[in-house]
């Protein structure tokens, strides 16, 4: 088991969302591409290296075809 303060490490906990925080602007961007239901978690990131981190991508699955894909929920880089 990971410890959030350990050495070296990355530690990433993701947390549920509850639905009336998530933004009515990537609500509706979904539901206008068919996804239904959404599920949303917090990502949070713990760097314990001596190397700077930044997240530029970050991807949600969504059902299509009968399966599970990656897409980016933003539709580009995060921070942008």
């Amino acid at each position: 088991m990971f410890s959030r303060d350990c050495p070296g490490s990355l530690y990433v906990v993701h947390t549920p969302v509850r639905r009336e925080d998530i933004p009515d602007e990537l609500i509706h961007g979904l539901q206008k591409r068919g996804v239904q239901d959404v599920e949303a978690y917090r990502t949070d990131l713990v760097n314990n290296t001596d190397r700077p981190v930044r997240v530029v991508w970050f991807d949600g699955f969504v059902p299509h075809a009968g399966r599970w894909v990656a897409s980016n929920v933003r539709q580009g880089p995060q921070g942008q």
